[in-house]
């Protein structure tokens, strides 16, 4: 295990969420160690728990295909604000949530245009 993981490490296992998202994103991708998605999902699965907003929607992203991690009416009202935000930085922010909906939370949203 290289220097740098084992400093990140440290510091998860000290309760940064920080350091457990960027140790999910390494053991994803495989960044200076072996590619290991069930550590991934561990470390991302932490870092949303310790209160990391992208340890959570990187750990739904990749972990949670098809299941309904949003309740409908949530769905709807994220969307609701994201068709009334002008600032495209929230508006990136607020489309990443819209991306952890189902298929068919997407499907309501398209037909009730």
């Amino acid at each position: 295990m290289n220097r740098r993981i084992r400093k990140l490490w440290i510091k998860g296992l000290s309760g940064s969420a920080d350091a457990y998202c960027r140790l999910g994103i390494l053991f994803l991708n495989g960044l200076g160690c072996r590619r290991d998605r069930k550590l991934a999902g561990l470390c991302l699965r932490q870092a949303a728990e310790l209160g990391s907003e992208e340890g959570y929607l990187l750990y739904h992203k990749f972990f949670s295909k098809g299941k309904r991690i949003i309740d409908n009416d949530s769905y709807v009202e994220i969307y609701r604000e994201y068709e009334r935000e002008t600032d495209e930085k929230k508006r990136r922010k607020l489309r990443k949530y819209l991306n952890l909906g189902t298929k068919w939370q997407k499907l309501q949203i398209f037909l009730a245009k």
